[in-house]
């Protein structure tokens, strides 16, 4: 397989050819009638330069996204560690010897991002990664027992000790694959537009982890809002919004 340099190198020797070509169909031009044959032939040939170009230019595109999407990934996974690098590249192995019956998902963490408002906002960033806490930010899921048992055994041949980074990430077992949750009926009601829930300022880009979340926190029934607004809410029980679980607030946390 071709990298992006020997790519760019059989472009240029197409490139080469497909002057060569043009400049023949240029002289031939004065003498149409004469060299018609040769004419047809080298028009025939600058068709298969240009599907062989494009071929290439649509491979050359397709490595890039391709070396992009692996430096976003590497880039995500090293803030964990070299030990949970050193993990995900040994699942990716596992994964292609077929040892798992579904792969694992993590670190659950690379699954969750910020909303532009929470990553503007130091404080509520803080806020929101002590709520959903490390230990369920750096965990993985699984789908089914035997799959808990490989993963593991993976997990205890690169993690030792108990300082942190080295303590062996938590697995969780669940059924993958499915739908998901709708949690808009049981989410916080409030007609008040200045009441948020931890779930207005998060992004989940799998649904298994979304639905981790929900099951081990309620996001959606914790209001994040300041210390004003809790007092104001909670100084009656009339005034808490319905489905609230419980409030944090960037200086007060709950």
């Amino acid at each position: 397989m071709l990298d992006a340099e020997g790519l760019n190198a059989e472009a240029a020797k197409l490139d080469a050819e497909f002057n060569t070509l043009s400049a023949k169909m240029v002289k031939l031009g004065d003498n149409r009638e004469a060299k018609n044959k040769e004419m047809e032939c080298c028009e025939s040939q600058i068709k298969r330069l240009l599907v062989c170009k494009r071929s290439l230019l649509n491979k050359r595109e397709i490595l890039q996204k391709d070396l992009e999407q692996a430096t976003r990934k590497n880039s995500s996974i090293s803030r964990y560690g070299q030990a949970t690098e050193r993990l995900v590249n040994a699942i990716e192995k596992a994964v292609l010897a077929k040892k798992f019956q579904k792969p694992p998902i993590g670190p659950v963490g690379c699954h969750i991002r910020l909303t532009d408002e929470a990553t503007s906002n130091k404080a509520i960033s803080q806020l929101l990664e002590l709520e959903i806490q490390s230990v369920r930010i750096r965990s993985f899921i699984v789908d089914n027992d035997a799959d808990y048992t490989v993963l593991d055994g993976l997990m205890q041949e690169h993690f030792h000790g108990n300082d942190r980074g080295s303590r062996q990430p938590r697995i969780y077992t669940r059924d993958l694959g499915q739908q998901r949750y709708d949690v808009a009926r049981h989410g916080v009601q409030s007609p008040n537009p200045g009441v948020k829930t931890m779930l207005s300022y998060l992004k989940f880009t799998n649904d298994d982890v979304f639905n981790l979340i929900v099951d081990e926190v309620r996001p959606e029934s914790i209001l994040v809002c300041s210390q004003a607004l809790v007092q104001q809410l909670f100084s009656s029980k009339s005034r808490v919004p319905r489905n609230t679980k419980c409030a944090i607030t960037p200086d007060f946390y709950r």
